[in-house]
């Protein structure tokens, strides 16, 4: 059991490093249309996700009518109460959906007031030069269907002197907002001077994140500085607090190790591979 957890540990720290992932994106003939339907997770009376035998957390089947939400292209730039083609429901939230490839070179997103996104299977959204802004009294929160296999892409690559968040703080206001990720594939990279891959921008503090599924999950940025902790508590036993330090040390080095090998690449990615001995 305890190699079970610290395997789904090193699996969700990787999602939601200051470093990014390569993804291959899967061709998509045509967008889903009409009502959707995503996973969502079994919330208790408290409020708290529920989780079964094996230690996973409960999903169950939603659908949203094709009037209750909209559709996100290359175009799209702001998600939220500031897009003005887009209506709240009868809970103030926005409901968006990526049910094609859309890959934006131009311009990244901004989240603004209290935002949904369901990545249908098979579609991707893209963004390689700028970031995914989700900013403190904001949030996101990101849904998948069946197969998981919709995918949120924001490694990005902008200006040196760029200081946000792959998904969350920006260059404006650091601080990060309120993130939840209840499905799909998701991969985020900060921008080259240190914002984190999901949490604060450089300097600013790490937000509320959730990765429904995993127990512990770590954010590290390029300077090596841990700016986020996510500790499910259903990983808390009072009887074995030694299995819960063995978890966050696990994942804390799984997200220092791949740091290190990203500084590393990018470093010999600038120098051809040439070997500059003890310069650094």
């Amino acid at each position: 059991m305890k190699k079970k957890l610290l395997g789904l540990i090193v699996a969700f720290a990787i999602v939601a490093l200051a470093v990014g992932m390569s993804v291959a994106f899967p061709i998509y003939a045509s967008a889903e249309t009409g009502d959707i339907t995503y996973l969502a997770p079994v919330y208790d009376a408290q409020g708290n996700v529920t989780f079964d035998n094996n230690g996973e957390v409960v999903m169950q089947t939603k659908t949203i009518s094709e009037e209750a939400y909209t559709v996100v292209t290359k175009q799209t730039k702001v998600l939220g109460k500031n897009d003005s083609a887009a209506a709240p429901d009868e809970n103030g939230e926005y409901w968006y959906v990526v049910n094609s490839t859309v890959a934006s070179d131009n311009n990244g997103l901004t989240i603004t007031g209290k935002v949904n996104l369901i990545l249908c299977d098979g579609a991707s959204a893209s963004y390689r030069f700028d970031t995914i802004s989700v900013t403190e009294g904001n949030e996101l929160t990101i849904y998948g269907q069946e197969n998981g296999t919709g995918i949120l892409n924001c490694n990005t690559s902008n200006s040196s002197g760029a200081v946000g968040a792959g998904i969350g703080g920006d260059d404006v206001n650091p601080n990060a907002g309120k993130i939840t990720i209840n499905g799909g594939t998701v991969s985020a990279r900060g921008l080259t001077n240190s914002g984190a891959g999901i949490g604060g921008g450089n300097g600013g503090n790490g937000g509320e994140i959730t990765i429904n599924g995993g127990m512990v999950t770590a954010t590290v940025n390029g300077k090596h500085e841990l700016v986020g902790l996510e500790i499910n508590p259903e990983a808390v036993d009072p009887d074995d607090v030694e299995m819960l330090q063995d978890m966050v040390m696990a994942a804390v080095n799984e997200a220092m190790r791949t740091a290190d090998n990203e500084a590393a690449n990018n470093m010999s990615r600038l120098t051809g591979g040439m070997n500059l001995g003890g310069l650094f």
